[in-house]
């Protein structure tokens, strides 16, 4: 094991690629070589220095990311060279919300890669209960998704999807679009995403979904026109915007389900009116449970998400600082991946 490795490092306004110690092992915990690591939306939040309350810079981020297992506790029964997949939202494994398996509502919550170093470096530390073992058929970079795709298994189940539903995704990036193919596997009859980006649109489109191309066309007349008046049984409000937090009480059939899944940067209005006078229920989610994990990998596993076309972006780790500059401008861009 090398004593120094290569890192992404975030001194609180720039990140660069640099030679700082390798991780140690504690009880109860494995060393991994990272393979593939995400970038993610939360990422370019701190990068952007909107999340100076959470970090304590120099931080390596990285909360998406698979590898390899290299050293490990003795104690612990995992093999040396399995392939393995981070879950990192880590509770404190002793609260209420923690014994019913709600971790990531833990008041102590910390999340690798956020409050503690994470995987935009060779190598990574990670306790035990956050490494599950990649199936072996699974590619490692799809594996390096597989936190997204639980916060979208998560976000369906939360919206109580059903057999014959319409759904509608408003926002058609990287979580939009797997909102969709969880709905679609849930047994959602028609699966609409909403977007103004052209390329986004276009990838919905192949991958089998009803597209809104909300530049041209009112999403909310579009919807009514095609549900006869009633609108959608849920809604998925993924793009984080003022509008789209007007439309999403228009869109919805009296008694449905809205979920907000956005990160929003500032408070948005919503109207309780139209929420009081159909009856909505309007729910949210933070990330995903263990079991939430367990069942994307599964997923994913069965081939249920087709996970390909979101990778976009395929950098090496000197080049993490493009990979957020193409987040921001480029319009082609939906998931970038840094390789190792």
């Amino acid at each position: 094991m090398k004593t120094e490795m290569d890192a992404a490092l975030f001194n609180g306004k720039e990140i660069t690629k640099q030679s700082i110690s390798s991780p140690v092992i504690g009880k109860g915990e494995v060393l991994i070589k990272v393979l593939h690591a995400g970038l993610c939306g939360t990422d370019l939040a701190i990068y952007l220095g909107k999340m100076a309350h959470r970090i304590k810079p120099p931080l390596v981020m990285g909360h998406e990311f698979c590898g390899v297992i290299v050293e490990k506790d003795p104690s612990l029964s995992i093999n040396i060279g399995q392939k393995v997949i981070i879950q990192p939202m880590l509770g404190c494994g002793t609260c209420p919300l923690c014994m019913k398996g709600e971790t990531q509502v833990c008041l102590s919550s910390r999340v690798i890669g956020i409050e503690q170093n994470g995987g935009f470096a060779e190598y990574a530390v990670a306790p035990i209960e956050a490494v599950y073992p990649v199936p072996q058929e699974m590619p490692s970079d799809e594996a390096a998704l597989m936190e997204p795709v639980a916060v979208a298994v998560r976000g369906v189940k939360q919206a109580n999807v059903a057999q014959g539903d319409v759904v509608v995704v408003l926002g058609g990036g990287p979580i939009g679009l797997l909102l969709a193919m969880a709905a679609r596997q849930a047994g959602a009859e028609k699966v609409y995403v909403s977007e103004i980006n052209d390329y986004r649109l276009k990838v919905a489109n192949d991958l089998g979904f009803l597209t809104i191309d909300a530049k041209q066309r009112d999403v909310e007349e579009a919807i009514l026109a095609d549900t006869n008046g009633f609108g959608a049984d849920v809604v998925f409000e993924a793009a984080g915007t003022v509008h789209t937090a007007k439309q999403m009480t228009r869109i919805i059939k009296r008694q449905g389900t809205i979920l907000v899944i956005s990160l929003y940067k500032e408070p948005a209005p919503v109207d309780l009116l139209a929420m009081q006078n159909r009856e909505l229920t309007i729910k949210s989610t933070r990330a995903y449970t263990h079991q939430d994990f367990k069942e994307a990998i599964e997923l994913v596993a069965q081939k249920q998400f087709d996970l390909a076309p979101l990778i976009t972006d395929r950098l090496p780790l000197e080049q993490l600082a493009e990979g957020f500059q193409r987040m921001q401008v480029s319009p082609t861009t939906l998931k970038v991946q840094i390789e190792f």
